[in-house]
C-alpha cells in the first residue's frame, strides 16, 4: 500500500543520504581539509551536510525501536501546537513498523544495490565530461559529484542554486 511504499522510498532516501555522508567526510578528509576555501563556501557546504546528517537520522534511526519512540513522541509534542505534525507522527509510528521489518541481510542488499546506483550517477556525470572531451579522473569526478550533491541539500536555496553553478 502507499505506506509501505513511502516506508521503503525513506529506508532508500535514508541510505543514499547515510552513503552520501560517508563519501562527503572521505572527499573532506582527503582533498578538502588541505583546500584553501572561502567561509562563505564552507558554511554552504556544512549547512548541506547538517541536512544530509538530519535526514540520515530521521530516515534510519527508526530502525531501532529506542530511537523511533523518541521521533514519535517529539512529532507528537509538536502537533500539540501544530497540528499537521499528528500525520507526520501517525506516520512515522507506520515507518518505524515498517523499518523494524526488514532484516540485516536485506539492509546490506538494499545498501549495495544504492551504493551501486550512487556509482552509475557518478559514472554518468564522468561520460558528461566526457562527451564534451574533457578529461578529468574518476577521482576529480567523485570529488566533484559529492561537493555538488552536498550543496544541493543547503538550506534555504532551492537545490543549492547558485552554488552549485559556482
Amino acid at each position: 500500500d502507499f505506506s509501505d511504499a513511502l516506508s521503503v522510498g525513506f529506508i532508500v532516501k535514508g541510505i543514499k543520504f547515510l552513503i552520501l555522508a560517508l563519501m562527503f567526510l572521505i572527499v573532506t578528509i582527503l582533498f578538502l581539509s588541505s583546500a584553501s576555501i572561502s567561509g562563505f563556501f564552507k558554511i554552504a557546504l556544512l549547512s548541506g551536510f547538517a541536512v544530509i546528517l538530519i535526514a540520515t537520522l530521521l530516515f534510519l534511526l527508526p530502525f531501532h525501536k529506542v530511537f523511533a519512540k523518541k521521533i514519535i513522541s517529539l512529532f507528537a509534542r509538536i502537533a500539540k501546537k501544530i497540528k499537521i505534525f499528528s500525520k507526520i507522527e501517525e506516520f512515522f509510528k507506520t515507518y518505524s513498523i515498517y523499518a523494524s521489518s526488514i532484516s540485516f541481510k536485506d539492509f546490506i542488499i538494499i545498501f549495495l544495490l544504492t551504493a551501486l546506483s550512487w556509482l552509475f550517477e557518478i559514472l554518468a556525470l564522468q561520460y558528461s565530461f566526457i562527451s564534451l572531451n574533457i578529461s578529468l579522473s574518476f577521482l576529480a569526478i567523485m570529488v566533484l559529484f559529492v561537493i555538488t550533491a552536498v550543496l544541493e541539500r543547503t538550506p534555504l536555496l532551492p537545490r543549492g542554486i547558485g552554488l552549485v553553478e559556482f
